[in-house]
């Protein structure tokens, strides 16, 4: 960062100095000579650095010259590795012949459509990138691919970089066939998950060799060299993903076409995915109003493009295309065992690099290696965090019937992230394991009361407040307590501290209802609840947890409250260095923060989201030992020797969903602990 603003200013000089010398020629020769002067100094001068850079290229008589690219190193907060992204490259050399046609069409129509008519240099690319300002895309060529990551140009300065390209890509084209040039890129780029060349990559990911690779396929191997890491098949951007919205809309039937469907409701992923019940899907592909039964749609991702470009440059036919969609619908791949430390952390880590460089001149420099990126985890404290989850997995599978566990342990002060489980065997081949449910929203239950108590706080109750707890009626909805018995007259302290139900739906109109809490909570740092709401509202419900929130975001509430009321973006990464151990983004410099300031709109300094003396009444009750109900509890959640505040929360059913109706047994039964030093 500091080595490109440099040269920036250098840039801005030269400028000046530049416009100083016209100004100052301008008497002498007029404009009209002191221009042509200074346009034949800028062209010789452009001439001369082209003859240098050409002189100093490495030499592409061989074959060697292309350069091995370098591990990516994961690390936790005290250099203990979690993860090597690339290691060795695995890469298994095949010829041209043995790499199907439909793999090298696949990769031309997405990469570069006029690869076998244009020469070195694609001029109606290269216009039409310049008269749009690169709204359009680049000039870029499969031949210039090969070149800037074959030779490692990735960290040149852009022009010289650019220079480059074109001078090897000429090079290359002049030394190397078409067909030849071809597989040798194929043969070359890294797809992902430590897989170099399409021969690896369909073996990992498919299990076969590249020969036999299908269509389908062939589509999404070559929807990986863009972007491996985000379109990754064991990655978070397997399937498309769409808005709550725009589901909604589909299963009432207001959407019923792809030409209604906009690009700011769909995150593409590497496959598409259906939405909706019926027997026949709409596709991306398909002319409007080819509607099937039911209210289905189906909306396409990265290799659904491929299949699209394929059909446009005549390479393939429309009931071929559809053939191959069809095989991507149902596509899955083969499982691999990763030796992998925290391993759904560590997957969250590396989106968060890949965003950082997703809209700089170096992304994809996570693929290409030699970074060191230094986490916040604490390797000793995710050890024993997965130990406790381990210990309690039988547990909670026989009493529970639940198959999904995460913890997430935050520091509540620099929001910095030191255990995360996502879940309890990544490594498992069977059911969910590999699904971040830390990510996933699940209902809070009993949990998400201190923040309900909050916003009764915020209206002028406090924790003296009377309730009472005894059978009472909300319209149709009669609430009762987990044991069914009531208390009484009780103070809001105790009302919290025994987590009773009837009283917190009553603080739920004491605090203004489901707008002032929603409200509430977005400022403190949960904004899902509030963006996932149903058309018809959660209701009184909402007091006793029957929202839908992920873990790390009701981790962020709590260390809101735990903070004085202060909100941050949790943080995982603390800072990435290069090959040479110069830094590329850090917490100190702002970069990282100003990616998690654009995601979240808070930045490091912290903004003061709660009132500093209602969090202080929040987390008193919640360390209060003598306002739980019994000795268990007041057993179970103190640490002996040290004030902690404390919440469980439990959820025995989930919110109804048009697609899984009745909710889910593998997820029901959560229970979620904060404990908080204070």
């Amino acid at each position: 960062m500091q080595a490109r603003r440099s040269r920036l200013f250098k840039i801005v000089n030269a400028t000046r100095a530049l416009f100083r010398f016209m100004r100052q020629k301008k008497a002498a020769l007029g404009w009209r000579r002191s221009f042509l002067c200074v346009f034949s100094v800028i062209c010789v001068l452009f001439i001369i650095h082209f003859i240098f850079l050409w002189l100093t290229l490495p030499s592409i008589s061989e074959e060697t010259i292309l350069s091995a690219s370098q591990s990516t190193v994961i690390t936790d907060r005290n250099g203990v590795e979690l993860y090597r992204v690339f290691g060795d490259q695995d890469r298994t050399m095949v010829p041209g012949s043995e790499i199907p046609d439909v793999a090298k069409k696949a990769m031309i129509a997405i990469e570069d459509r006029r690869y076998f008519d244009r020469g070195c240099i694609d001029v109606r690319a290269l216009a039409r990138a310049a008269f749009s300002f690169g709204r359009t895309g680049g000039a870029s060529t499969i031949t210039r691919q090969l070149a800037r990551n074959a030779l490692n140009l990735k960290r040149d300065y852009l022009i010289n970089r650019k220079i480059k390209e074109f001078i090897l890509g000429c090079q290359l084209e002049s030394r190397y066939g078409k067909e030849e040039l071809l597989s040798l890129y194929l043969n070359w780029i890294p797809f992902g998950q430590n897989a170099y060349g399409i021969q690896q990559a369909s073996s990992r990911f498919f299990g076969k060799d590249a020969k036999n690779l299908t269509l389908a396929e062939s589509a999404v191997l070559a929807s990986l060299p863009q972007l491996p890491s985000y379109f990754s098949p064991y990655g978070r951007h397997v399937r498309t993903e769409v808005s709550e919205e725009l589901r909604r809309k589909i299963l009432d039937g207001t959407v019923n076409r792809i030409d209604q469907v906009r690009d700011a409701d769909v995150t593409i992923g590497l496959l598409g995915v259906t939405i909706g019940s019926g027997s026949t899907a709409l596709t991306a592909g398909s002319k409007a109003g080819g509607m099937g039964t039911g209210h289905l749609l189906y909306v396409g991702g990265r290799a659904d493009q491929v299949l699209r470009s394929m059909q446009d440059a005549g390479f393939i036919s429309d009931d071929v295309r559809k053939k191959a969609e069809n095989e991507l619908k149902t596509m899955t791949f083969k499982q691999i065992r990763e030796n992998i430390r925290a391993p759904h952390f560590v997957l969250w880590a590396k989106d968060q690099v890949e965003n950082l460089f997703a809209n700089s001149p170096d992304r994809g420099l996570l693929e290409h290696g030699g970074l060191t990126i230094q986490t916040t985890l604490d390797w000793k404290l995710q050890e024993a965090a997965e130990q406790v989850i381990a210990a309690h997995k039988e547990d909670v599978s026989n009493r529970f019937m639940a198959s999904n566990i995460a913890l997430v342990a935050i520091d509540p002060k620099s929001r910095e992230i030191l255990a995360y489980v996502g879940n309890t065997d990544y490594g498992s081949d069977v059911g969910e394991a590999r699904i971040d449910m830390a990510q996933v929203p699940r209902q809070p239950g009993s949990s998400f009361k201190p923040f309900v108590y909050a916003s009764a706080f915020s209206n002028g109750y406090g924790p003296a407040t009377v309730l009472y707890d005894v059978p009472t009626k909300f319209g149709d909805y009669a609430p009762q307590n987990f044991e069914g018995s009531f208390w009484g007259l009780v103070g809001a302290r105790r009302a919290l501290g025994g987590s009773r139900n009837i009283p917190a739906v009553k603080a739920y109109f004491m605090g203004g209802q489901e707008k002032e809490i929603l409200d509430l909570a977005e400022k403190i740092g949960m904004p899902s609840i509030k963006s996932r709401m149903p058309e018809k509202g959660y209701g009184a419900a909402l007091a006793i947890g029957a929202a839908e929130v992920p873990l790390v975001e009701m981790v962020q509430g709590y260390a809101t409250i735990a903070d004085g009321g202060i909100v941050k973006p949790a943080v995982g990464i603390i800072k990435v260095t290069d090959s040479r151990g110069a830094l590329v983004v850090s917490g100190d410099d702002g970069s990282i923060w100003g990616l998690l300031r654009s995601e979240s709109g808070y930045d490091r300094a912290g903004k003061q989201a709660l009132d500093p003396r209602i969090a202080y009444e929040v987390t008193s009750i919640l360390s209060d030992a003598g306002a739980r109900p019994n000795e268990y509890w007041k057993s179970v959640l103190s640490v002996p020797g040290t004030q902690a505040a404390a919440k469980t929360g439990t959820s025995n059913k989930c919110l109804e969903r048009e697609e899984k109706p009745g909710g889910d047994p593998e997820t029901a039964g959560i229970l979620w602990p904060w404990l908080r030093r204070l």
